[in-house]
């Protein structure tokens, strides 16, 4: 189990900072758990692309790269509740 920080949120899909390059084409099954919600939104989701991370890293600190993952399932309330929670928090 990977842990990663979403970094960008779309309709279609979310942008993952992720350790280490992933393969496009790569199938995940993603768990995001909200603040504003008690249960987490499951979802699967596959790898668009990884592009290296420019983040300068602390030392022994594995190397980190921008997933860009596309939605393959995603119910559509939790859909909803992800895009309005990314709204509201676009700003911060």
């Amino acid at each position: 189990a990977l842990q990663t920080v979403t970094a960008n949120v779309s309709r279609g899909g979310m942008l993952l900072v992720t350790e280490g390059r992933l393969s496009p084409g790569t199938p995940l099954s993603i768990e995001l758990h909200l603040p504003d919600r008690s249960a987490p939104i499951r979802l699967t989701a596959e790898v668009v692309r990884s592009t290296p991370s420019n983040e300068p890293r602390k030392p022994g600190e594995s190397p980190s790269a921008e997933t860009g993952v596309r939605f393959v399932t995603l119910e559509p309330g939790d859909r909803a509740s992800l895009i309005h929670y990314a709204k509201a928090n676009a700003d911060s």
